[in-house]
């Protein structure tokens, strides 16, 4: 079987007892049935009885979509039972890692299969040492190797299909890494064509490759496309809506100080109160200029890291019934990395590093990407703020066609027929 994988799965280890956010805790913890019964039925005295303590018969799907078989009784800390007061879990060191569930065997490793012949392997930010390693400075590049599918037994995959549908991941990809421009504008022009071939189907070669010939002659035009960037209708007020109240939403469901006190401390920074005013606008958009030139831009490499990342692991999104809502998730998600970073390197006094952000990138990626109902109400929640939108854009260029003169004040629509 022929493995694709970022050269960082090279240098990726567990942290074990060393890890500075253990993934034995903070989140729900499924078992899979075959874990169960090798758990049930061990000869170890302390492995069988701690099953019967501590796992439940599951009742419901957990935080990303699937419906495992048992479910893991947390404790008041809200850590795993399993792990011990030394950082390590008790199954492993009493056994071996082979008898560990799918999922514990299988975090933070993203396992997909592309037919019978092909698989790919990445990393998913929750994790502290993946997080270090996608985010640096060095370009994030892909290896291919020969492994045996026995490589893979006891861990979880996803089955992915469509050769187009690789062929169209891949070129998200080309383009987030033409650093002839910056990270932003990319990821416009990957969104553009995102939704430009989101019509087509697994029959639809010619018509994608006639997409991807002229999106490079796009890509080849460069001052067209920064004036195209540049030109775009700018929404900040609905995009600060949009993260606020999906971030605060989420901040309700966990009990995490450091984001809670950032939270609280941009909301009196940036005068983010019941309405996105004028002068919230003007606040966050110097925090965010300010973060560009001392952040971002020295960091760009960082930045486009994440992104390949998380396209790369997204798979295949143009062939799958839920694949704009990915999209839109992923497009999301950044947003809010980088809205947090801008507010974390504000509060620093713009004195903020890599290593730094590493920590806050892994932090929201913990509790944002693995939640699946949040997911589904960030999505829903976009939608409708998108559809508000254009109905509005739709009544006002009616009513001025009709021949009526709109006015805009407090948020109340006033209409004066013309003379």
């Amino acid at each position: 079987m022929q493995l694709i994988e970022p050269e960082y799965m090279q240098k990726f280890s567990c942290l074990a007892d060393a890890c500075p956010d253990t993934c034995c805790s903070g989140w729900d913890i499924i078992f899979d049935e075959a874990a169960c019964s090798r758990y049930r039925e061990s000869q170890d005295t302390a492995l069988r009885e701690a099953f019967h303590q501590n796992v439940l018969r599951n009742e419901e799907p957990a935080a990303d979509g699937t419906i495992p078989f048992a479910r893991v009784k947390l404790t008041e800390r809200q850590s795993c039972p399993y792990l011990r007061k030394d950082g390590l879990c008790m199954i492993q060191r009493h056994t071996e890692e082979k008898n560990l569930s799918e999922t514990c065997r299988t975090h933070p490793r993203v396992v997909q299969f592309w037919g019978d012949g092909y698989a790919e392997v990445s990393l998913q930010l929750s994790c502290p040492m993946a997080s270090e390693l996608v985010l640096s400075d060095q370009p994030l590049c892909f290896s291919s190797r020969s492994v045996a599918q026995e490589k893979f037994k006891g861990l979880r995959y996803r089955q992915e299909s469509s050769q187009c549908g690789i062929s169209f991941r891949n070129f998200l990809i080309t383009i987030l890494q033409q650093r002839e421009y910056r990270v932003q504008e990319r990821l416009y022009l990957a969104n553009h064509f995102f939704w430009q071939a989101a019509g087509l189907n697994d029959d639809s070669q010619p018509a994608f490759f006639a997409m991807v010939d002229a999106m490079l002659s796009v890509l080849a035009d460069r001052k067209k496309v920064r004036a195209q960037y540049g030109q775009r209708k700018s929404q900040p007020a609905m995009q600060l809506e949009i993260l606020r109240s999906l971030l605060l939403h989420r901040l309700q469901n966990i009990e995490d100080d450091e984001l809670k006190d950032l939270t609280r401390w941009f909301f009196v920074h940036w005068a983010l109160g019941e309405q996105i005013t004028s002068r919230t606008i003007s606040l966050y958009e110097k925090d965010c200029n300010a973060a560009e030139s001392t952040f971002f831009t020295v960091h760009a490499q960082a930045e486009e890291n994440y992104l390949v990342n998380q396209v790369f692991k997204a798979g295949n999104l143009l062939f799958k019934a839920d694949g704009a809502d990915q999209w839109i998730f992923l497009v999301f998600q950044y947003a809010l990395q980088r809205f947090l970073l801008s507010a974390a390197i504000a509060c620093s006094g713009n004195a903020y590093s890599l290593q730094e952000a590493q920590h806050l990138v892994q932090k929201i990626t913990k509790f944002v990407e693995h939640d699946m109902l949040y997911q589904q109400q960030c999505v829903k929640f976009i939608r409708m703020l998108q559809l508000d939108h254009e109905a509005h854009c739709k009544r006002e260029l009616f009513l001025r066609r009709s021949g009526f003169r709109i006015k805009t004040r407090n948020q109340d629509m006033t209409k004066e027929r013309r003379k």
